[in-house]
């Protein structure tokens, strides 16, 4: 009998204006119908800029063989994988749960030099896949300047494998969910 993968998936509960995040469902769904597919890590995380980093070095006190992180695009009518984390964080017009902002933009990591890291999971393949599921899909140059892209750059320092995606806040959850799961499991 084959191993099943070691799967680590995070969301976000509510944050900023919306009540509602569907992040948060796609994590429940997974727990309540793939501990028989993965032997699933599952997380959900703060909405808040000084506590990402702890929380993700955290979480890889653990080996993965998957890294999926979700949030919500609520401006999106898509599923959008992302290609590349900024090393970059700026978000003068939405607070975080803290009510804090960030007015200038300033590196993650001040001694890194890049300004972007490009995720090697396989996002176009990922997208594609969910098209051919009824999920409609298009891949996204980046994770924005907000929590989702903190918690992707830091998550692909860690694991150049790790990969975010973006989902609207219309997503079927169920739909999106078991073709999600179809692709991590091949």
């Amino acid at each position: 009998m084959q191993e099943k993968k070691r799967l680590l998936l995070t969301g976000y509960g509510a944050f900023h204006t919306h009540n509602e995040n569907p992040s948060l469902e796609v994590v429940r769904y997974f727990e309540s119908n793939f501990t028989d597919s993965f032997r699933l890590t599952t997380k959900i995380l703060p909405v808040e800029f000084a506590r990402i980093e702890q929380e993700i070095d955290a979480l890889y006190e653990d080996s993965f063989d998957l890294v999926i992180h979700l949030g919500l695009a609520a401006s999106r009518d898509k599923v959008t994988p992302e290609l590349f984390a900024l090393n970059w964080l700026y978000s003068p017009d939405r607070k975080d749960n803290k009510g804090h902002l960030q007015t200038s933009g300033i590196k993650l990591q001040k001694d890194r030099g890049e300004l972007a890291v490009k995720s090697e999971f396989p996002v176009e393949a990922l997208s594609d896949y969910l098209e051919r599921q009824g999920v409609p899909s298009k891949v996204s140059a980046h994770a924005g300047t907000y929590i989702c892209n903190s918690t992707f750059y830091y998550s692909l320092l860690k694991n150049p494998q790790a990969e975010f995606i973006h989902i609207p806040a219309d997503c079927d959850v169920e739909r999106f969910s078991k073709a999600l799961s179809g692709f991590l499991s091949l």
